[in-house]
C-alpha cells in the first residue's frame, strides 16, 4: 500500500503539474518557455500536455482554480515550485488527498493516519 506521500508524488504532483502546463499554454506561454519556468524538460511537458503524464487522477473543482491561479502567478514570474507547493498545502489540508488515496487503495476504508 501506498503512504498518501506516495500518492501525492506519483499521482497528485504530475496532475498538478499537468494542470498547469496547460494553463500556461492556454495563457500563449511557448512550450520551452513552460518548461523552463517549471523547471521540467521539454520532453516532460509535452507527455503533461498530451495526457501521458498526470491523467491519472480527476481534479477536482478547487484546485483547477488554484492551478489556474498559481498559472497566471507563474505568467507574471512567480516561482512555480512555490506555486505548486501551495496546492499540494490545499490538497492536503483539504483532505481531498485522502481521496485519491483511497481510489487507489481500496482497502483504506476510513483511515485518517495522516492527520492524527
Amino acid at each position: 500500500m501506498q503512504t498518501r506521500q506516495e500518492v501525492e508524488f506519483t499521482l497528485v504532483l504530475p496532475a498538478i503539474r499537468r494542470g498547469v502546463s496547460l494553463e500556461l499554454k492556454r495563457l500563449g506561454m511557448k512550450q520551452a518557455e513552460v518548461a523552463r519556468r517549471l523547471q521540467l524538460t521539454k520532453a516532460a511537458v509535452t507527455q503533461y500536455v498530451k495526457g501521458i503524464r498526470g491523467s491519472n487522477i480527476q481534479i477536482d473543482e478547487v484546485t483547477k482554480k488554484e492551478i489556474t491561479n498559481a498559472a497566471i502567478n507563474i505568467q507574471k514570474e512567480a516561482d512555480a515550485r512555490e506555486e505548486i507547493q501551495k496546492i499540494l498545502n490545499s490538497i492536503k489540508e483539504r483532505r481531498v488527498v485522502c481521496k485519491y488515496h483511497r481510489l487507489h487503495n481500496k482497502e483504506l476504508g476510513k483511515c485518517d493516519i495522516c492527520f492524527n
